[in-house]
């Protein structure tokens, strides 16, 4: 299945952190080209960058989809606080440490691009967040958009991950176009 996000606007005002945010819709379309979910996204309003450790959007491109243990704010039912051993087999084994050593017991959605070298690294995730301040190089999604970003996150979260987990992640590729 194919996601897309094509930013579209920044938002019309900073944030409280003093952030503007970049809008974009995103949308999946499954295997026969139908659109079957669609919501906004936030992002940084920073440029985009292939950077580690700055707080920007990430580079316009393809990226595939993989579940990993974190410690963002993913969906709260089934995702949250999960019993490692119920979802290990989701996750690569290398990264199983992420969640013994260092409690991490979220599972969420982290965007992968195995031709840029050091992205993995950089442990980009699609989770919640209402505006820039919530963010730092990942993506927030949300149903409406407020004058800082996007609102009803927690709901649009859960919508997307209950999609992609019914799935195999493998089939899912996110496509990012620049305004």
């Amino acid at each position: 299945m194919k996601i897309f996000l094509d930013r579209f606007k920044i938002s019309d005002k900073q944030d409280s952190k003093g952030e503007l945010s970049t809008i974009g819709n995103f949308y999946i379309l499954d295997k026969d080209g139908k659109e079957i979910f669609r919501c906004y996204s936030v992002e940084n309003n920073a440029p985009s960058s292939d950077e580690s450790g700055r707080d920007h959007r990430i580079m316009p491109r393809v990226y595939s989809l993989q579940w990993n243990f974190t410690k963002t704010s993913v969906a709260k039912e089934g995702f949250r606080n999960v019993n490692f051993e119920s979802v290990k087999g989701l996750v690569k084994e290398c990264y199983h440490t992420r969640c013994h050593d260092f409690n991490f017991n979220n599972l969420g959605i982290q965007l992968i691009n195995d031709e840029v070298k050091g992205f993995n690294d950089r442990w980009i995730f699609i989770h919640i967040a209402n505006s820039g301040k919530d963010i730092e190089g990942c993506i927030g999604l949300g149903y409406s958009l407020t004058d800082t970003g996007v609102a009803q996150s927690t709901k649009a979260i859960q919508d997307f991950y209950n999609i992609v987990s019914k799935s195999n992640i493998k089939d899912f590729t996110l496509e990012i176009k620049d305004f």
